[in-house]
């Protein structure tokens, strides 16, 4: 990795969804910018940038002292590896200084073909604990990003633990769903966020209001605690955003890094003139959630914020940099041989040039000053002299215009050099997925319950496996051991985030489970894996784990998943293509889950929490989409309707996946079991219902 000098703890992260983007947070004092790779980033209606914009953009940010990060953070098919191979080897051959990553493919690509490239976490994994952060380490990952929902409390539990560096978002758009976790915009608009192509429908009306909108995060004033902490990175959200939009935000941060401050009263106006909804808020990072962190963007033409735009385009359009790289020079002037200039920047690269052979003087001869004068001028360039020293025989005579040549030729060598040095990588070779042929699938059924009066008589002597809520199958120990009597494939299902807090409670509780014979526990989170592993239980797969491809599968099962859940993003198509080295199931019915949020919708809207009692929101289209409570006080979203495949199971069959899951969520009792028993015997749907994805897929 390409190392550049820092007088500080915490290191500026910019983004740039566009090379003029990129020029200007680079311009602004970024110390390093992340930017989109085509077709594999999660913002693909950026602008992007091509291989050879990429090029520039990596040789610009070097030149500047400035890591240059690339986004390869969407899911990937198997189809689309061979491509981001390539991309993998032609950003390692261009130097840079890491690529963001969500895919386990990308990773085990990445790892083979390109050993010296950093690979971050991307915040898509949703890392919110300290067990998430350890196992992307133990994956290969040399840096994490941490969800955005994390406290401080929290994110310094993950900082003083971690073996890598960590990363945090201090500014910007937060989602309403833990980042990774959505599946909205794909199921309801085949749009899919985790493919970068989100179409914001936590930003659209339900009912009277905007219950899914949020604020834009504004930690600037907690910037002197985040240093204190030892964040190694804090990151701007924006590659959407326009190029003065980044200039603005990135300069005020540069500011309060360097002097360790919070923001003025005009920094703060100026942010919110930038971009707001209804201002900002801090609300994750102090701990609090709650209907005063939702916000929208008015409507209309700001003729503030067009006019800090136009002031703002200044401070990148006209070559002017925040900060430049600190150069030590020494320059030679010998009788009878030619002048030298050596360059040495303050990253450790070094450049030597020769000129002509000074004159002697008839009047004054050239003196130290004189010499300091003209070789110091580097306006315009990425650097700035900081230390001048001079050999100069006495009475000797130079052309100002020879002074000027010699300089020009320096910094042009010196910038040379320090690219070059950039990009000396070594490169392997990938070898993908062994291949396992598809098994002919056991046709097992498996039933996911959210309460223990789900599960019937009949599907306990009938479904391979039965997936219980661990906090409520803790509770009743005695109920548990006897579906054990009917069913030896009794499993709990943890929910997708668990806070570091709560950590040694579940784990004790998962531990009880365990003793009263229980095996198995469904994790939808790699921070959860370690968790169950200790407790005794053998993980499982779940959705949450986004599993895409056969490198997915391959990694998973290498790293001890017993079998694994395909993403519902994947047409049936699809998934019979995947490699299966463990056994692989498939969600054939229930109300997808869309959302997962720290935040308390039904409280957020009705003033208090009512969590007992039905809740839903209605879209523009009369849809109602349930929301239930999780563990830890969570929301999860579901689907308007529920996915039906029981008079298509053969074409489920054909996938080659093992198992079909029947997911109940609001279904009472009775109409769980009615359900399970239409599918075992294959009944057409009735009433208002969805193929999912399966047919139709996702742009």
């Amino acid at each position: 990795m390409t190392q550049f000098p820092t007088e500080k703890l915490s290191k500026l992260l910019a983004p740039a969804g566009s090379y003029e983007a990129m020029v200007a947070a680079v311009r602004n004092g970024a110390d390093a910018v992340y930017m989109g790779a085509p077709n594999f980033n999660a913002r693909r209606n950026a602008k992007n940038m091509d291989d050879d914009e990429l090029r520039r953009a990596v040789e610009f940010c070097h030149l500047h002292g400035v890591e240059a990060h690339i986004t390869v953070n969407t899911l990937l098919l198997d189809r689309e590896l061979d491509e981001v191979e390539r991309l993998i080897r032609t950003l390692n051959e261009i130097g840079v200084d890491a690529v963001i990553v969500c895919d386990p493919a990308v990773l085990r690509i990445a790892r083979a073909v390109a050993p010296d490239l950093p690979v971050h976490a991307s915040t898509q994994i949703t890392i919110h604990s300290l067990d998430g952060a350890l196992e992307a380490v133990k994956m290969g990952y040399s840096q994490v990003i941490l969800s955005r929902e994390l406290s401080k409390t929290e994110i310094a539990e993950i900082v003083d633990h971690c073996p890598v560096k960590t990363e945090m978002f201090i500014h910007g758009a937060l989602c309403f769903c833990y980042s990774g976790q959505c599946t909205m915009s794909a199921v309801i608009g085949r749009r899919s966020g985790n493919r970068g192509l989100c179409a914001q429908p936590c930003r659209q009306k339900y009912g009277a209001g905007y219950p899914l909108s949020l604020k834009d995060s504004c930690l600037a004033g907690q910037i002197p605690e985040l240093i204190d902490m030892g964040v190694d990175m804090l990151k701007i959200e924006g590659r959407m955003k326009r190029p003065e939009y980044v200039a603005v935000v990135t300069g005020i941060y540069r500011r309060l890094l360097d002097e360790r401050r919070g923001p003025t009263t005009d920094e703060m106006k100026t942010l919110k003139t930038a971009f707001s909804r209804d201002g900002f808020t801090d609300g994750y990072f102090c701990g609090r959630t709650g209907a005063d962190m939702l916000g929208t963007r008015p409507e209309g033409r700001d003729a503030e914020a067009d006019e800090l735009y136009a002031s703002a385009r200044s401070s990148y359009s006209d070559g002017a940099l925040a900060r430049a790289i600190a150069v030590d020079s020494v320059f030679f002037a010998k009788t009878r041989m030619p002048i030298r200039l050596k360059f040495t920047s303050a990253d450790g690269a070094e450049a030597e040039v020769e000129g002509g052979i000074p004159q002697v003087a008839k009047t004054v001869g050239l003196t130290a000053e004189r010499a300091s004068d003209g070789l110091s001028k580097l306006g315009g360039t990425p650097y700035r002299m900081k230390n001048f020293t001079a050999d100069i025989d006495h009475n000797l005579f130079l052309p100002a215009s020879e002074l000027n040549d010699l300089r020009r030729r320096a910094v042009e060598a010196l910038s040379e050099k320090r690219i070059k040095t950039s990009s000396k990588r070594r490169e392997g070779e990938f070898t993908g997925a062994e291949r396992i042929t598809n098994r002919v699938s056991r046709k097992e059924f498996t039933v996911f319950a959210t309460s223990l009066s789900q599960v019937s008589k009949r599907m306990l002597e009938t479904a391979k496996r039965v997936y219980l809520p661990f906090h409520t199958a803790s509770e009743f120990p005695d109920e548990v051991q006897k579906m054990m009597a009917h069913l030896a494939q009794i499993a709990v299902w943890v929910t997708r985030v668990i806070a570091d807090r709560d950590r040694e409670t579940v784990k004790n509780e998962l531990k009880s489970l365990a003793a009263l014979g229980v095996k198995y526990a469904l994790v939808g989170n790699i921070g959860h894996i370690r968790l169950v592993e200790e407790a005794g239980l053998i993980p499982v797969g779940d959705q949450g784990l986004n599993v895409y491809n056969s490198e997915a599968t391959t990694e998973f099962a290498e790293r001890g998943l017993d079998s694994l859940t395909l993403a519902c993003e994947l047409t049936l198509a699809q998934m019979r293509g995947i490699s299966k080295p463990v056994p692989c199931e498939v969600v054939a019915y229930g109300r997808l889950p869309l959302m997962i949020t720290k935040q308390c919708i039904i409280r957020n809207t009705v003033g208090h929490c009512a969590c007992e009692k039905p809740f839903s929101l209605t879209d523009r289209t009369k849809a109602a989409f349930p929301v239930i409570p999780e563990y830890g006080h969570l929301n999860t979203i579901l689907n308007s309707q529920p996915l039906w495949m029981a008079d298509k199971l053969d074409e489920l069959w054909n996938t080659g996946a093992d198992r079909a899951r029947l997911h109940f969520t609001v279904e009472s009792p009775a109409e769980c079991d009615r359900i399970f028993g239409e599918y075992l015997s294959g009944e057409a749907p009735v009433g208002e219902f969805t193929r999912g994805l399966y047919f139709r897929g996702v742009e």
